[in-house]
């Protein structure tokens, strides 16, 4: 197909008394850590909530990029290296490499943290860890990139072969993305309602709608057209195509 959807429903749920609420999509398991699926080298699409003065305990990453994006609240970091306090607009490169024990709070004693998690393979190198703020007019009517392999664009350097967008909608705005024979997308919908029409060739799928929380993978050579029926962000990946797609 030229567009598969997980509807936000499909997601696997986990939530503990210690104000901890993840939304799974990619997870073929429930629980705080499970088995990780994915599409090419994106391994984990997160939505999480963590509740005023709630904790993520310490975990140990490899080999992994870990992009943190935040949507709503404030969240303070804790580990091995120096973590910034991140906020609406941040997004954070967690390069763990060799190895990077890391953990999260929320400071506020009443407002939630909301953010979402991505996980791509890496490589092994030395830890590092890169913020940068975009600002909603710079995601505004326009794919911004937040990430890529050379950094260029002003934008986080990832060990590892992707492109990340963000870009928020007002009702009607629209934009599109190409994607070359051996790269394959992967849009996420973090708020908002959207309309996808993808062709390829002759091919032509009309009138996708997504919303919160749906995602989408999108094949090879395809077009994608986006359209917004209600105010809407939302990140779009364009990764290698290996051939495979594991389960959504």
């Amino acid at each position: 197909p030229l567009f598969l959807i997980k509807h936000a429903a499909a997601r696997h749920h986990f939530a503990n008394s210690q104000g901890l609420d993840i939304y799974h999509t990619f997870a073929t398991t429930s629980g705080p850590h499970p088995q990780p699926a994915g599409i090419a080298n994106l391994e984990v699409a997160n939505e999480i909530y963590l509740a005023p003065g709630s904790a993520i305990g310490p975990h140990l990453y490899h080999q992994t990029d870990v992009i943190m994006y935040m949507l709503a609240g404030t969240l303070e970091q804790d580990g091995e290296l120096p973590f910034n306090t991140l906020t609406v607009g941040d997004v954070q490169l967690l390069s763990t490499g060799t190895g990077l024990l890391h953990g999260e709070h929320n400071p506020s004693m009443d407002q939630p943290a909301h953010f979402l998690r991505f996980w791509l393979q890496g490589t092994s190198h030395a830890p590092a860890v890169a913020i940068k703020h975009f600002a909603l007019e710079q995601k505004q009517a326009h794919l911004r990139l937040i990430a890529s392999p050379d950094a260029h664009h002003d934008t986080l350097k990832l060990h590892t072969q992707a492109l990340i967008y963000a870009c928020v909608l007002d009702i009607k705005q629209s934009v599109h993305h190409e994607f070359a024979d051996n790269r394959v997308g992967y849009l996420y919908v973090a708020r908002g309602s959207l309309s996808l029409t993808v062709s390829q060739g002759s091919q032509e799928l009309n009138d996708e709608i997504l919303h919160t929380g749906d995602s989408g993978i999108i094949s090879p050579s395809c077009r994608v057209e986006i359209t917004c029926l209600d105010a809407a962000e939302f990140l779009l990946f364009e990764l290698p195509d290996y051939n495979h797609l594991v389960s959504i």
